[in-house]
């Protein structure tokens, strides 16, 4: 992994680290106060890392080897400058979705329920009023969205992973995508067959409704959902020209 890092006398090119097989794209994290971090996996030996870039890149284990199983493993930075993932874990026994928080030093786990489909699409995305939400998509199309209230630096005392009823999407095996957006307007977009609702938006706790047409895309296209002032934006690709609509 390399990274190019602009600073006031131009690009700079830094070795992040080697001897990996990186089969699954790489996240960029940057927090408030500008600082980077990269969370990868080496699927030889499943092994979740993160680097951390301070003058210099460091780069840190995040649980066992033969743990990170699932292909997704997204992350942001939470109020409190920890790092959340969610993924799908293996500890010997049971594969489950779990998110982990990283606060530099200790690895916290939060198992939400068992995940046995290691390709299923895994979202993660924090609400304005503090609600981390998880939603996953399985390869044969069953759609899952868990939420938990964060306050700040940990859990909500008392608090539990709930999940919300959400109308299923219908395709064919491996024709699915799905994207998660957080802040003041949490909303979904799936990608499935014509007969399926694109756009899922949050009401309040664990209520969400779902509504809207599928526009022509690609499997693997780009499938990325913004919103800003009630507005919902879908950038994907046009499955019958090849580029963005």
């Amino acid at each position: 992994i390399l990274s190019s890092i602009e600073g006031d006398s131009g690009w700079s090119n830094t070795q992040v680290a080697t001897d990996l097989a990186l089969t699954d794209p790489i996240i960029v994290l940057t927090n408030s106060s500008d600082s980077t971090s990269l969370v990868f996996r080496d699927s030889t030996d499943n092994q979740l890392m993160l680097a951390h870039f301070d003058s210099s890149w460091s780069t840190s284990m995040l649980g066992s080897q033969g743990e990170a199983v699932s292909n997704d493993f997204p992350a942001v930075y939470l109020p409190n400058d920890n790092i959340a993932i969610a993924l799908i874990s293996d500890d010997g026994q049971n594969q489950n979705l779990t998110v982990w928080m990283y606060d530099g030093v200790t690895l916290e786990s939060s198992t939400i329920t068992g995940l046995t489909d290691l390709t299923s699409r895994i979202q993660l995305a924090m609400a304005e009023d503090g609600t981390m939400m998880v939603a996953t998509l399985t390869s044969t199309g069953v759609l899952n969205l868990y939420e938990r209230q964060f306050n700040q630096s940990t859990w909500a005392e008392n608090s539990t992973w709930n999940s919300t009823v959400l109308r299923q999407p219908s395709g064919s095996i491996n024709s699915f995508n799905l994207d998660l957006t957080g802040g003041s307007e949490p909303a979904m977009a799936v990608r499935a067959d014509a007969n399926s609702d694109v756009l899922y938006v949050r009401n309040g706790s664990v209520d969400w409704n779902s509504f809207g047409a599928q526009p022509t895309s690609t499997v693997d296209g780009a499938w990325d959902l913004s919103s800003e002032n009630g507005t919902y934006i879908l950038y994907n690709i046009d499955s019958l020209k090849n580029k963005l609509p």
